[in-house]
C-alpha cells in the first residue's frame, strides 16, 4: 500500500489516497490528460508551498517547526497575477534542541522574517498581514 497526495481534475483540490502500485500506477498514467489552468487554489498552495520553504529554511531544525493561526493576504496589485503573503505564528526548536517559543512570522514566495531579532516587525505585519489585505485562513 502506498500513500499519495494529489491534484484532482477540479483544478486544484488536494486530495490523499491510501493505494496499491498497480492503482498508483494507473492514476498516475492519467494525469498528463487532466488540463486546467491554474486556479486561485492551486495558485494559494503552491505559493503556500514556498513560502513555507523559504521560511524553515532559517530554522535551525526545519522539521520541527509547528505552525499555528497562519493566514494568507494578498498582495498583488489589481489585474497581476495574485501573488499571497502569509502571516501567523511558529514554534521551532533552537540550536540547543528545546522549542523557543511561538514567534510572529511574514513569509512569501521570496523573502520570510521572524518577529525575534527583527526590529521593525510592526510595521511589516502592519503592512501586510492586516485585514486591510483581506484574509484566509490556511494550514501551513
Amino acid at each position: 500500500m502506498r500513500h499519495i497526495v494529489f491534484r484532482t481534475a477540479q483544478c486544484g483540490q488536494v486530495r490523499s489516497v491510501t493505494t496499491t502500485a498497480k492503482q498508483c500506477a494507473l492514476l498516475l498514467s492519467c494525469l498528463p490528460l487532466v488540463g486546467c489552468g491554474p486556479s486561485e487554489t492551486s495558485r494559494l498552495v503552491d505559493q503556500q508551498i514556498l513560502a513555507k520553504q523559504v521560511l524553515t529554511s532559517q530554522l535551525k531544525d526545519p522539521e520541527s517547526a509547528q505552525f499555528d493561526g497562519v493566514r494568507a493576504y494578498v498582495i498583488s496589485a489589481p489585474g497581476e497575477p495574485t501573488q499571497y503573503n502569509f502571516c501567523g505564528s511558529l514554534n521551532a526548536k533552537n540550536g540547543f534542541g528545546g522549542y523557543s517559543g511561538k514567534q510572529r512570522f511574514s513569509a512569501n514566495t521570496a523573502i520570510a522574517v521572524l518577529e525575534q531579532g527583527t526590529a521593525d516587525f510592526d510595521q511589516i505585519w502592519g503592512k501586510f498581514c492586516t485585514d486591510a489585505n483581506g484574509g484566509k485562513t490556511v494550514w501551513m
